[in-house]
């Protein structure tokens, strides 16, 4: 991944309560200023900083690799019919679920 090089400069004046919000935002966030307003104009949102991104995208991987093969198993035992369509909608749309929460978690980071 290429590292993005920040080389324009804004400078934005705030008065005291605005910038007390500011500090407090960044703070709990774990964020520098620059950060959080960059996530604020980027994405709308500003979110925690993941100090263990790597590691947390490893982990939703596995776990999406273990969906795959749950959906492959229940496609199996629909085809021998010993999953009623009943049954396999209901878990394949369980599935669905999964899978759409872990992607709105990669897509907050």
């Amino acid at each position: 991944m290429e590292k993005v090089k920040y080389n324009k400069k804004l400078t934005i004046r705030l008065d005291d309560e605005t910038y007390q919000k500011l500090k407090e935002k960044t703070a709990e966030l774990g964020l520098t200023q620059s950060q959080y307003l960059r996530q604020i104009i980027v994405k709308g949102k500003a979110t925690k900083k993941c100090k263990n991104l790597n590691s947390l995208i490893l982990h939703i991987s596995k776990i999406g690799n273990n969906l795959n093969q749950i959906a492959k198993n229940l496609n199996i035992a629909r085809k021998k019919g010993s999953l009623s369509e009943q049954d396999y909608d209901l878990l394949f749309d369980e599935l669905m679920q999964i899978n759409n929460n872990l992607k709105a978690i990669l897509n907050d980071y």
